[in-house]
């Protein structure tokens, strides 16, 4: 069974108001697909922010009621898979590893165990896509999204200007390091132990001389590298929306057999990072390409 994608520029294109020419046969393929469980489709948190952002009542109404049908999975937080991909590496390399084991679990069944993915979000939370669709609509936590998301272009034109001065060739070994401790949470994320920066660093150390072979064992960490030499290197005008793209690639690009997007700068970046990572995950802007 594979998994499918679904970006919402999709969903928007055959599931609002205002839907495209071919979006009844490809309303039904999606519904054919997810009755005879051939494939599973995946959503992610962005695909609730995107729908609470919806124009009009109509337009989100006909988002949740096309992914209520297709009862799609739920895209765990990127940053947890990432450790729990680097616990797996780490198994068997280094002794005395400080977490407790934890298997990558990209996709989860209920929005409930998908926000258990999220430390940082509000303790109380839907139970299904449409309560978290609500959720967003809170004021506090839409703004919350909002300022990160409007920060998004300046500090990516930033990034690029010191990736042109020749910077982040120069000092990524420190790039990396930090990179690598911000994935390393301060507490065991099973049962809540403290691990000290001296214990974080250590396999910092261990790691860094083997970034080939983290490269090659962690899907997803080796997407979010080649999605940030991609963007940073790139002459595209940066906009606010990058930011979500970026989150929901990196586990779909890893993870996902297929995703499915009518966006055309976002096709060309996941065709170029799949490409650089190996990744068997195949791009399609209609379901009738499967």
């Amino acid at each position: 069974m594979g998994v499918i994608y679904l970006d919402q520029n999709y969903i928007s294109d055959v599931a609002g108001h205002t839907r495209c020419a071919d979006s009844e046969a490809e309303r039904d393929a999606a519904f054919l697909i997810a009755e005879t469980g051939i494939h599973r489709f995946a959503v992610s948190v962005w695909n609730m922010y995107e729908t609470a952002r919806a124009p009009n009542n109509n337009t989100r109404q006909g988002y949740l009621e096309y992914i209520e049908r297709v009862n799609p999975l739920m895209c765990a937080n990127p940053r947890l898979v990432q450790f729990q991909e680097l616990f797996c590496f780490l198994s068997g390399r280094f002794d005395q590893v400080p977490y407790c084991y934890e298997s990558p679990t990209p996709f989860l069944e209920t929005p409930v165990r998908m926000w258990a993915t999220f430390s940082s979000t509000p303790p109380l939370v839907g139970e299904t896509f449409r309560d978290c669709v609500e959720m967003f609509n809170n004021r506090r936590y839409m703004e919350e999204l909002e300022t990160a998301l409007n920060r998004g272009p300046q500090h990516l034109r930033a990034v690029r200007e010191v990736f042109n001065r020749g910077d982040i060739e120069r000092d990524k070994s420190m790039l990396d390091r930090e990179w690598l401790l911000a994935l390393l949470p301060e507490r065991n994320p099973v049962d809540r132990t403290w691990v000290d920066r001296r214990q974080r660093e250590s396999i910092v150390d261990f790691l860094l001389p083997r970034m080939d072979e983290v490269y090659k064992s962690c899907p997803c960490i080796h997407t979010e590298e080649q999605i940030y030499r991609y963007r940073v290197s790139g002459r595209r005008t940066a906009k606010r929306s990058d930011g979500v793209d970026v989150q929901f690639a990196v586990l779909a690009l890893a993870y996902c057999d297929h995703i499915v997007t009518s966006d055309r700068a976002l096709l060309e970046m996941i065709k170029y990072v799949a490409n650089k990572t190996g990744s068997n995950c195949l791009t399609l802007s209609r379901l009738s390409e499967l």
